[in-house]
């Protein structure tokens, strides 16, 4: 892919400058100089004209040359990035597992740790009562079961340069709720968007008879 070069400007350049000045110069007062802006108007767009006949070359072949790099980066890109979504796909699925098995440990080892206490609280709960302290039982046993939190170690290791991100992503399951909910709370209109393209559609077709609540009907001559 060569290098893309521009044809000389100079000249065309001088031509914009020339009727640049003429515009800034412009004032419309009377129906001569109506018609004097009417010729200008469309020597300009002869200018226009011209200036996509030098240009529009040179930016097609640039887009073709940036298109071709960008199909050529896809090609050899394409397996790799299918290769990293298998992998972190099954590296991901044996970590929630993992995360599944240590929760499940965590449950039992409490349950465990939980049984102990209870056991050694009738244990001090029967000697009371065995000791004839009746009352130092019946506390002990009204006494709440407290066990410290237990925690197995992960069975994943933490590895330089794989990072996993966790994101969050809203879902609208139910749009006229979420209407009238913004409808109901002005501080988070900022949550919905107006369709544009309908909305100019109608006003296209109703013009000045459009009437909907909070929107205008806008002409523009140009």
């Amino acid at each position: 892919m060569g290098a893309i070069e521009l044809t000389d400007t100079t000249a065309i350049r001088a031509e914009i400058t020339t009727w640049a000045q003429a515009v800034a110069a412009l004032k419309i007062t009377s129906e001569p100089t109506y018609r004097d802006a009417a010729e200008m108007l469309l020597n300009v767009r002869a200018i226009r004209g011209r200036v996509n006949a030098t240009f529009d070359p040179v930016i097609e072949a640039a887009h073709k040359s940036h298109k071709a790099a960008l199909a050529a980066k896809a090609e050899h890109e394409a397996p790799l990035a299918t290769a990293e979504r298998a992998i972190k796909g099954m590296m991901s699925a044996y970590m929630a597992e993992q995360e599944r098995l240590r929760l499940a440990e965590q449950s039992r080892l409490a349950a465990i740790a939980r049984q102990e206490e209870e056991d050694r609280r009738l244990a001090e709960a029967q000697a009371a009562q065995d000791a004839g302290d009746a009352e130092m039982a019946e506390a002990l046993i009204a006494q709440p079961v407290v066990v410290q939190p237990v925690k197995a170690a992960p069975a994943v290791p933490k590895i330089a340069g794989v990072v996993y991100r966790t994101t969050w992503r809203a879902e609208v399951v139910d749009l006229a709720a979420l209407v009238r909910f913004v409808a109901a709370t002005p501080a988070f209109a900022n949550l919905v968007l107006a369709n544009m393209p309908a909305l100019n559609s109608l006003a296209t077709a109703q013009k000045g008879a459009m009437a909907i609540p909070g929107v205008r009907a806008v002409s523009e001559t140009r």
